[in-house]
């Protein structure tokens, strides 16, 4: 008989981005942070509606003729963070996803990492994808749910013993020191962890790596 699980984590996260720029896009932007802080998330905001006026002041080689996220050359997260501040659900259903039972877990960083499989990746100034280049830093804040079920896997599904935790590994990818869930594994099956979230701010920046 098998069974069939699901897992939901809430609820703070978001989405971030790194990505490798120009000299040209680098230096102009950092002087427009230094004079205005949000510099970039409001030139983002407006070339969404708007790219045209946005860039018409903006030299051609500083320009970011693409969305924010879209800055992901080094790497690209999605999910809810690892905190104590978070939880998770595995919940049981039946194949038609009708609920069993549920229960909830920490997700902080400890937990995780001696009752289940951690897989870790991580990404900063020192990065060999970085080094000696200048690159871009962008994150957006959001609330709600992260479910294995938006992701288009299906259920989790297991013999008649139900999940071992043994075979749950949670993918964490911390950037800059942050570290976010995006994805959850069982059995080698990768399911990845999609949201109903609304934002609630935006952080972008430009830096230059370590040599």
């Amino acid at each position: 008989m098998k069974r069939y699980f699901k897992i939901e984590c809430y609820s703070q996260g978001g989405e971030t981005v790194m990505g490798v720029i120009s000299k040209e896009q680098y230096d102009y932007w950092f002087q427009k942070e230094e004079e205005t802080a949000g510099a970039m998330d409001e030139y983002f905001s407006q070339f969404e509606s708007d790219p045209e006026n946005t860039n018409k002041d903006i030299p051609e080689k500083s320009r970011f003729n693409c969305s924010w996220f879209e800055l992901d050359n080094v790497v690209h997260t999605n999910g809810p963070k690892i905190s104590d501040e978070n939880m998770f659900e595995i919940i049981e259903t039946d194949k038609d996803e009708k609920e069993i039972k549920r229960e909830k877990f920490t997700m902080e960083m400890d937990f995780l990492d001696s009752e289940y499989q951690l897989k870790f990746e991580e990404f900063g100034p020192d990065h060999d994808k970085v080094l000696g280049k200048y690159f871009f830093l962008g994150t957006s804040f959001e609330k709600g749910v992260w479910s294995t079920m938006e992701s288009g896997s299906g259920l989790i599904e297991t013999d008649e013993k139900g999940l071992n935790k043994e075979n749950l590994s949670f993918h964490n990818i911390e950037v800059y020191g942050e570290p976010t869930c995006c994805a959850v594994s069982y059995n080698d099956k990768k399911y990845d962890l999609i949201g109903n979230t609304q934002t609630q701010s935006a952080e972008m920046n430009v830096y230059k790596a370590s040599e």
